[in-house]
């Protein structure tokens, strides 16, 4: 599940990874080094045959990468499309699951008239 350099999600989706088994594709939570005060990159996609890439910035300690792993093509999207597994992702900024019951991740939690201020910037681009 080593990112930090390019490469095809699809080759990891097939891998003898027992948390790809278990969640049958990508549904897991990566820490990021972000400092918090000002959104840095902590992701980026590329599509070889459009041209298309994906940039994503955060304020947020992790990211969440789920693979559409639980699409199954039994619905109608626009224009009659029917997305099947692994068919689409998600790239959701967010603190770390069950942040509460770790006091060494950072903490989800804020004071009645504390100010509550992320940023996510999710940019679009062709080559």
């Amino acid at each position: 599940m080593d990112f930090t350099s390019m490469k095809p999600i699809g080759t990891g989706l097939l891998s003898d990874d027992i948390q790809i088994k278990l969640g049958n594709g990508y549904d897991h939570n990566w820490v990021l080094n972000v400092s918090g005060t000002a959104p840095e990159k902590a992701a980026e996609l590329y599509d070889p045959e459009s041209g298309r890439f994906m940039e994503v910035y955060t304020t947020k300690p992790g990211i969440q990468f789920y693979s559409g792993n639980n699409l199954c093509g039994d619905k109608e999207a626009k224009d009659k499309i029917r997305y099947r597994k692994w068919g689409g992702l998600c790239l959701e900024t967010q603190y770390f699951p069950n942040s509460l019951k770790h006091k060494h991740f950072p903490s989800p939690v804020f004071s009645a008239g504390k100010e509550y201020k992320h940023t996510t910037i999710y940019r679009f681009l062709t080559q």
